[in-house]
């Protein structure tokens, strides 16, 4: 089962051809149940922790039942309240991850996990370089939690792609939506369907 327990919000402003963000800025967070065992794919900002609390809460869920934490990037936006599952849950990043005792394992990327089997991590740099996307098989469908690697804003270019690398972003997009049937952002709603397939065209053109 996957759930979107919250959209991410993200309002833009633009300042010398870059923009910047204002209040209320948070991600989205994602809830995976699997294999017996709760995945967080994001767990936003401090301006969402009580509605992350109380999304769990209403799925009769507290912090220590979530047995694993999955930060697409490490912006504060996106992990903030990794801290809440601190000591119960392993936090997952591109490079490494945390386990319940705070003993860190880093290593090559996505080498020696301990997810269950039926979550894949991907990686797709570009808007930092060590972005993961999570892959998840549910209903006949590929959800794919993108974090910042996919902005609808961005797909349509309503605000300049935030990277330093921008073909990398973008070819990070593309294999997102390649392989996905619905697509999770950290930021905005949810994309399947015919916005998926409108989304896709305007990608193609980037």
């Amino acid at each position: 089962m996957i759930q979107v327990l919250f959209e991410g919000t993200h309002q833009n402003h633009q300042h010398d051809g870059r923009y910047y963000s204002i209040d209320p800025l948070g991600s989205s967070s994602t809830l995976i149940q699997t294999e017996g065992q709760n995945i967080l794919f994001d767990t936003s900002s401090l301006v969402n922790q009580e509605q992350l609390l109380a999304a769990l809460k209403e799925r009769e869920l507290g912090v220590a039942d979530i047995d694993h934490v999955v930060c697409s990037h490490y912006h504060f936006d996106h992990t903030f309240n990794n801290g809440l599952f601190g000591g119960t849950a392993k936090i997952h990043t591109g490079h490494a991850f945390i386990g319940q005792d705070g003993s860190g394992h880093i290593f090559p990327p996505l080498e020696v996990r301990e997810l269950p089997s039926t979550v894949e991590l991907m990686l797709t740099p570009g808007h930092t370089l060590t972005d993961v996307s999570l892959v998840y098989e549910w209903e006949n469908q590929t959800w794919i939690c993108a974090g910042d690697a996919v902005r609808e804003d961005l797909i349509r270019g309503e605000n300049p792609l935030s990277t330093k690398d921008p073909e990398q972003l973008i070819a990070s997009m593309k294999l997102i939506f390649e392989r996905g049937d619905v697509i999770i952002p950290g930021h905005g709603r949810v994309i399947s369907g015919a916005l998926k397939d409108e989304l896709e065209k305007l990608l193609k053109s980037l």
